[in-house]
């Protein structure tokens, strides 16, 4: 978890991020990368792309105050679309702009697909047979960025039909109330997200905010009866069995 990078120069943490990038291809215990408060350069993030093409293991990845950019995520989106080991994806804090939203929604629709692919290869058509197809983003975490309206959109025209995505942080995007609209007209249709999380944006309305507090907890309601549901019938199963 390397962290206080104002205290090492540029050379020092590319080899930090070579090292990093040959771990995650050679190390199948390595789970959880943290990078926070490096001035990574566009070379340290290539020698970091490598990895994540590479990896089966890492589930959690976090950039934090890493000065990313739009130029230091292009070279990660690729690789990061082919890690379908990583659940949970950390890029707060990094100047993140606009163009940034529809990477995102690409990142996100690459691992849903894939997943989706999978269930169809399984012939696993119940939707409470999902935790067979382990693997694959659910928790994104983009607060502190400046996403604004067009990254919302980026973001969720590969939302609506998304069944996967459980979590998505956008505090602190500078979003407008035209993207905050567009969120709540998301969280009608989507019935999967679990927290979506909008406060410190200026579009944020009382009314907007309660709309999409009512949907999350429509969706938590809808989750908790499926998980009872299939409770019961794993229940009848092992009865019968006996």
């Amino acid at each position: 978890t390397p962290k206080g990078g104002q205290n090492l120069d540029t050379r020092a943490i590319n080899k930090i991020c070579s090292m990093v990038g040959k771990n995650l291809t050679n190390n199948p215990n390595l789970v959880l990368l943290r990078l926070h408060g490096l001035r990574i350069s566009l070379e340290a993030y290539r020698a970091l792309a490598g990895g994540f093409a590479e990896t089966n293991s890492l589930k959690h990845l976090s950039i934090n105050n890493c000065r990313l950019g739009e130029a230091g995520f292009q070279i990660l989106l690729g690789p990061l679309e082919k890690a379908f080991s990583l659940s949970v994806i950390d890029l707060s804090n990094n100047n993140l702009g606009s163009r940034v939203g529809d990477m995102i929604g690409k990142l996100i629709s690459a691992h849903s697909q894939r997943r989706d692919l999978k269930l169809w290869e399984q012939g696993l058509r119940d939707s409470n047979t999902k935790n067979h197809c382990r693997g694959g983003l659910f928790d994104v975490n983009l607060s502190n960025n400046r996403l604004g309206e067009s990254g919302v959109y980026g973001i969720t025209k590969f939302l609506y039909q998304d069944t996967w995505i459980k979590s998505i942080d956008l505090r602190s995007n500078n979003i407008s109330e035209a993207g905050i609209k567009e969120l709540a007209s998301l969280m009608s249709s989507n019935k999967y997200i679990l927290k979506l999380d909008i406060r410190f944006n200026p579009g944020v309305s009382f009314e907007l905010y309660l709309e999409m507090v009512t949907n999350l907890r429509r969706n938590i309601s809808k989750l908790r009866n499926e998980l009872e549901f299939a409770q019961v019938e794993q229940d009848v199963i092992e009865e019968e069995l006996q």
